[in-house]
């Protein structure tokens, strides 16, 4: 008896797996993780629905984007690199000076969390980078603020609006569209278009390029700028040019990001994202 049934029990696996892949199965198909796989059409839409086809995803669509990664690390790190030194300036001590600094990139790095949940399941990926994009270049202008030479003085002043800007604003910021701009970028390219997938391997090598160019640009340049000023700029304004040049820089980050808003492919939400994990 039990013979029979194996091979009943195997006829029938084999059928339906066979009707499966000829596209006339009665159930919709299970993923691994228990949730209703998207037919190829569905998804094939989404890059087909782009108002104009461009040649080269990378330079024509992503080029915004990645203009826009360039700005907000140079921002990020421009912000970044004088803080222990400015908050001894406003007088704080270097031990609590380190210690603020430390809780502070703590932020930044557990905030992507939160703005990877807003984005996957709230709002998607451009209006959630646009709002904190927003957030964050606030934060800029009251660190820059904070380092204008006559607030600078005033420590019931300057401790306040340079914590807000730092934490609420800054930290905030950065860490809600760490974790979506890339993804917004890698979102452009068609996966079953050969030449785009080739072009997608490519993205991300200019993604880290971008970075480590605004990164550079900080460490190398603002870093000097903040502690001796320039020929143009006296050294007891440094602070306030380096932190202000950071808060433009961002602004032009959402303007990149906004002028390529009518080319880019846009993935919904899915409230059910964070179940899947």
């Amino acid at each position: 008896m039990s013979a029979p049934r194996s091979r009943r029990r195997y006829m029938h696996m084999h059928i339906v797996s066979t009707q499966t892949a000829m596209g006339v199965t009665s159930a919709p198909i299970k993923s691994p993780m228990g949730s209703p796989a998207v037919p190829y059409e569905t998804v094939q839409t989404v890059w087909e629905a782009r108002p104009r086809k461009y040649k080269s995803i990378l330079f024509q669509v992503c080029l915004f984007i990645l203009m826009m990664e360039l700005a907000e690390r140079l921002s990020y790190y421009g912000i970044n690199q004088g803080l222990k030194n400015f908050m001894q300036e406003i007088g704080w001590s270097l031990v609590s000076a380190s210690a603020l600094k430390s809780t502070w990139t703590s932020i930044c790095y557990l905030t992507p969390l939160f703005g990877a949940y807003m984005a996957d399941e709230r709002w998607g990926r451009f209006r959630t980078i646009l709002t904190f994009g927003i957030w964050y270049c606030v934060g800029d202008f009251l660190v820059a603020i904070a380092a204008y030479p006559t607030i600078m003085t005033n420590s019931a002043v300057v401790n306040p609006i340079f914590v807000i800007g730092l934490f609420v604003g800054i930290g905030v910021g950065t860490g809600c569209i760490k974790s979506n701009v890339i993804t917004l970028g890698a979102d452009q390219f068609d996966p079953h278009d050969p030449s785009e997938v080739h072009q997608k391997e490519t993205y991300f090598s200019y993604f880290y390029f971008c970075i480590n160019v605004g990164a550079g640009f900080s460490y190398g340049y603002l870093s000097i700028l903040c502690v001796d000023g320039s020929a143009q700029i006296p050294t007891e304004y440094g602070y306030f040019a380096t932190y202000m040049i950071c808060a433009v820089v961002m602004l032009f980050a959402i303007a990149m990001l906004c002028v390529g808003y009518p080319r880019y492919v846009f993935m919904p939400p899915n409230d059910r994202s964070t179940s899947m994990l």
